[in-house]
């Protein structure tokens, strides 16, 4: 079977079956968005603030001193951009 497919077909079977599991948990409605919100709001703060620690010093220009290694500052270039 191609892969592409069966992905497609897994992805129907989890968010198809999504409405039938909520069906048996003991939550209103409204508490069980509310929870599967929090739950993903939480992994993606996690997800960015362990991307976010190996991104640090890595060329990004976020070490401070590698940001004026070529000894000009920002007034330096906006200077030579007006004195045209």
């Amino acid at each position: 079977m191609n892969l592409d497919l069966f992905k497609y077909i897994l992805a129907l079977l989890i968010f198809g079956s999504n409405g039938i599991v909520a069906s048996f948990i003991a939550l209103t409605s409204y508490e069980i968005v509310f929870f599967r919100t929090m739950i993903g709001a939480l992994f993606l703060i996690l997800l960015c603030i362990s991307k976010a620690s190996r991104r640090i010093g890595t060329g990004w220009g976020l070490t401070g001193a590698s940001r004026f290694q070529s000894g000009k500052s920002g007034l330096d270039s906006a200077r030579r951009v007006f004195s045209r």
